[in-house]
């Protein structure tokens, strides 16, 4: 499979996707028990229990310069949970020293 990709005269540019499928074995909930430093009561928090299958996807765009500094930047996000959808944009900056 190919990937497309473009260049200039300075870099080379590529996209790209990524798709994954998530499964939670250990559906169950669990009991988080903690105190406070200065020496309180314990305390319990139950977790929700998490959804057994979502999809995690993502889209971003490469660049390579010829002088070995690189710039990344995507979207991803995670579907398929109840009670929430995941959104993050990341970024990346490579460069020699």
């Amino acid at each position: 499979m190919t990937v497309p990709t473009w260049e200039t005269p300075k870099s080379v540019v590529m996209p790209g996707i990524t798709v994954a499928w998530g499964h939670e074995f250990m559906r169950d909930s669990r009991d988080i028990t903690s105190r406070l430093v200065q020496g309180s009561s314990p305390f319990s928090i139950d977790t929700v229990s998490p959804d057994r299958n979502f999809l995690l996807a993502g889209a971003g765009v490469s660049m390579f310069t010829h002088g070995g500094t690189s710039f990344h930047i995507g979207y991803d996000v995670q579907v398929g949970e109840n009670r929430y959808t995941v959104h993050s944009i990341n970024g990346v900056m490579r460069m020699f020293f």
